[in-house]
């Protein structure tokens, strides 16, 4: 407090000059405080001390000097040194990280127990394969198994080669019948189409190419009226995937066990009268594309002009 400074030296010794019986006059002798070192004080103490009427001013500001008698004025108690390094009395929490039983997800600190690799993905700290056969008849499911609802007894379609832009299908190979075909006579000489338009998807597995066409094909009809050669032609194809097959039917319809022949470019085929030819234009992906179909008949005469 404030108003026990050490200036009670000076007051003993003011009381002692008012000793009673003694009429002298003793002055209050000059004697030398010493103030504690680095210690503030505040000069209404002693105005309080000497019976001034002093108001008081703001609390305490933690500043001004212990009671002169008490212990603290000793420092041996009480007081703190402001220079000593105060223990810390909170106990930082550590995060420990839990991967037991775990192969992947995270390790509850912010890290990591694993990644899964594609097409695994990562359920409840395991790395867990999910089957997809969206959108597919047959093939990988792509967790090792197969999409196949019905059994595919020719194969499921092959994927595209890799750079040709073709689109897997996923679907059962087909070996007939022919559908949506055209008739083709010699007087035709040549034909134009495009196996994406007005086409089927039927011929997928032909017995005279060691390659599936699992693309889209174009069909023709072909009935020969006499004895000799023909000759078909794929001219212009869009694509190099692009295909001739020509079938010659042994059955009650066609199909493509029934093919003898096959070329990129061209097919040459000795006929009878009667006959019944297919020609087809498929290809070996998944993609559509525009031709031109020439015919040519040695026994064909244009009629002049």
């Amino acid at each position: 407090m404030r108003r026990n400074l050490c200036l009670c030296v000076t007051l003993a010794l003011h009381a002692c000059s008012n000793t009673a019986g003694d009429s002298r006059d003793v002055r209050l002798q000059d004697v030398a405080i010493v103030f504690p070192k680095d210690v503030t004080y505040d000069l209404r103490d002693h105005l309080e001390v000497l019976g001034e009427d002093v108001q008081s001013g703001p609390a305490d500001d933690g500043l001004s000097p212990p009671d002169c008698c008490g212990p603290e004025a000793t420092g041996q108690e009480g007081l703190l040194d402001p220079g000593a390094v105060q223990p810390d009395t909170q106990t930082e929490s550590v995060c420990v990280p839990a991967c037991a039983g775990k192969s992947c997800g995270s390790d509850g600190c912010g890290g990591s127990c694993g990644k899964c690799t594609a097409p695994q993905t990562c359920i409840a700290g395991q790395c867990v394969c999910i089957p997809d056969c969206s959108g597919k008849e047959c093939g990988d499911d792509g967790c090792g198994g197969d999409c196949a609802k019905v059994p595919c007894p020719l194969g499921c379609t092959p994927p595209p080669t890799p750079g040709s832009k073709g689109a897997p299908e996923f679907k059962c190979m087909r070996d007939g019948p022919c559908k949506k075909a055209a008739e083709l006579v010699c007087s035709d000489l040549y034909r134009t189409g495009d196996i994406g338009y007005g086409g089927s998807d039927f011929l997928d597995v032909y017995a005279c190419a060691a390659v599936p066409a699992h693309g889209p094909e174009k069909a023709y009809r072909f009935v020969p009226d006499q004895d000799g050669e023909v000759t078909f032609t794929l001219e212009d194809p869009q694509f190099p995937y692009m295909n001739l097959y020509l079938l010659k039917q042994q059955g009650s319809e066609c199909t493509s066990k029934d093919c003898v022949a096959s070329s990129h470019t061209s097919l040459t085929l000795k006929v009878a009268k009667g006959d019944l030819l297919w020609v087809v234009v498929d290809s070996t992906e998944n993609n559509s594309g525009s031709y031109t179909l020439r015919i040519d008949c040695s026994w064909y005469v244009p009629p002049p002009r």
